[in-house]
C-alpha cells in the first residue's frame, strides 16, 4: 500500500537522461512525461531523505546515465493533478527514498503536464551537478 505525500514544500528529485537535455542546456518536457516504465507514473527521488547529490551519484553507479538532477515539488505536482506516493524499493537510502508522480488521463493529458512539471523544474534549475 503506497503512503501518499503532502508535504507541498518537499522536492521531488528527477534524474534526466542526457537526451532529454536539448543543446542550450535545457530540459525537455519529456524528462517529466512517463514513460512505459512505470506504467503512468514517473520515477523521482524523495529531497527531504536524500541530496540531489546522493540521488545522480547513486543513478550513475547503477550504470544509468544522468545529466544531473531537476526537481518539482509535491504541491507543483499535485496542483497538476498528479498524486505522489512513496515507493522505497531496496536498502540504500536513495531507494528507500524512491518515490513516484502518479499519471492520470490519456497519453496527450500526461504529456500536457508534464510540460507543465518541466517548466517548473527548468526555472529552479539543476540542482546537481
Amino acid at each position: 500500500m503506497s503512503v501518499e505525500l503532502t508535504d507541498a514544500g518537499e522536492l521531488l528529485l528527477r534524474q534526466v537522461h542526457p537526451t532529454f537535455v536539448d543543446e542550450g542546456g535545457r530540459i525537455t518536457s519529456q524528462a517529466f512525461t512517463p514513460t512505459g516504465n512505470h506504467d503512468g507514473a514517473l520515477s523521482v527521488a524523495r529531497g527531504s531523505l536524500v541530496s540531489a547529490q546522493e540521488a545522480t551519484e547513486f543513478h550513475r553507479t547503477t550504470g544509468r546515465k544522468s545529466e544531473g538532477t531537476w526537481a518539482v515539488t509535491v504541491g507543483e505536482a499535485h496542483l497538476q493533478g498528479t498524486k505522489c506516493v512513496e515507493d522505497p524499493s531496496g536498502p540504500s537510502n536513495v531507494e528507500q527514498a524512491h518515490a513516484l508522480i502518479c499519471f492520470s488521463g490519456s497519453t496527450n493529458e500526461r504529456k500536457k503536464v508534464g510540460q507543465v512539471l518541466a517548466r517548473f523544474a527548468r526555472d529552479r534549475g539543476r540542482l546537481f551537478p
